[in-house]
Protein backbone atom coordinates (compact mmCIF):
# COMPACT_ATOMS: atom_id res chain seq x y z
CA UNK A 1 0.00 0.00 0.00
CA UNK A 2 1.21 3.26 -0.95
CA UNK A 3 0.21 6.94 0.66
CA UNK A 4 1.32 9.93 -1.35
CA UNK A 5 1.07 13.37 1.03
CA UNK A 6 2.63 16.14 -1.15
CA UNK A 7 5.82 15.34 -1.92
CA UNK A 8 6.50 12.74 1.44
CA UNK A 9 5.70 9.21 0.18
CA UNK A 10 4.63 6.54 2.59
CA UNK A 11 4.95 2.64 1.73
CA UNK A 12 3.69 -0.59 3.87
CA UNK A 13 3.34 -4.35 3.34
CA UNK A 14 1.02 -6.65 5.34
CA UNK A 15 3.50 -8.78 7.37
CA UNK A 16 1.07 -11.87 7.92
CA UNK A 17 2.13 -13.52 11.50
CA UNK A 18 0.83 -13.93 15.02
CA UNK A 19 2.17 -10.45 16.68
CA UNK A 20 1.80 -9.46 20.67
CA UNK A 21 -0.74 -7.71 22.51
CA UNK A 22 -0.04 -4.02 20.62
CA UNK A 23 -1.50 -2.41 24.81
CA UNK A 24 1.09 -4.63 26.26
CA UNK A 25 3.95 -3.70 23.84
CA UNK A 26 3.39 -0.01 23.51
CA UNK A 27 3.78 2.24 27.10
CA UNK A 28 0.21 3.79 27.31
CA UNK A 29 1.58 7.00 28.62
CA UNK A 30 4.43 7.67 26.53
CA UNK A 31 5.73 11.10 26.03
CA UNK A 32 8.56 10.55 23.98
CA UNK A 33 9.23 12.49 20.36
CA UNK A 34 11.37 11.74 18.08
CA UNK A 35 12.29 14.77 15.56
CA UNK A 36 14.91 14.42 12.88
CA UNK A 37 16.00 16.34 9.85
CA UNK A 38 13.53 15.64 6.91
CA UNK A 39 16.75 15.69 4.49
CA UNK A 40 19.15 13.90 5.89
CA UNK A 41 16.80 11.24 6.87
CA UNK A 42 15.76 10.57 3.49
CA UNK A 43 19.59 10.29 2.27
CA UNK A 44 20.78 7.62 4.49
CA UNK A 45 17.51 5.56 3.91
CA UNK A 46 18.04 5.77 0.87
CA UNK A 47 21.50 5.11 0.63
CA UNK A 48 20.33 1.73 2.91
CA UNK A 49 17.19 0.75 0.74
CA UNK A 50 19.86 0.93 -2.24
CA UNK A 51 21.87 -2.02 -0.61
CA UNK A 52 19.25 -4.05 0.94
CA UNK A 53 16.92 -6.81 -1.21
CA UNK A 54 13.35 -6.17 -2.08
CA UNK A 55 11.30 -6.74 1.11
CA UNK A 56 14.31 -6.42 4.17
CA UNK A 57 13.63 -4.23 6.74
CA UNK A 58 15.88 -1.38 7.79
CA UNK A 59 16.07 -0.80 11.34
CA UNK A 60 15.88 1.69 13.50
CA UNK A 61 17.79 1.81 17.05
CA UNK A 62 17.59 5.20 19.33
CA UNK A 63 19.96 6.35 21.60
CA UNK A 64 20.62 9.86 23.40
CA UNK A 65 21.57 12.16 20.56
CA UNK A 66 21.33 9.94 17.63
CA UNK A 67 19.35 7.43 15.15
CA UNK A 68 21.04 4.28 13.90
CA UNK A 69 19.93 2.69 10.94
CA UNK A 70 20.84 -0.59 9.81
CA UNK A 71 20.16 -3.17 7.15
CA UNK A 72 21.66 -6.63 7.08
CA UNK A 73 21.63 -8.91 4.01
CA UNK A 74 23.28 -12.52 4.13
CA UNK A 75 24.22 -12.05 0.35
CA UNK A 76 25.26 -8.47 0.22
CA UNK A 77 26.69 -7.93 4.10
CA UNK A 78 25.42 -5.13 6.01
CA UNK A 79 25.14 -1.58 5.91
CA UNK A 80 24.92 1.15 8.76
CA UNK A 81 23.85 4.76 8.42
CA UNK A 82 23.49 7.30 11.85
CA UNK A 83 21.84 10.63 12.39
Amino acid sequence: MRFAFGEALLTTKLIDGTFPDYSRVHSAGNDKRLTVERDAFAMRSTRLDHSSERGRAVKLALSEGKVILSVNNPDQGSAVEEL
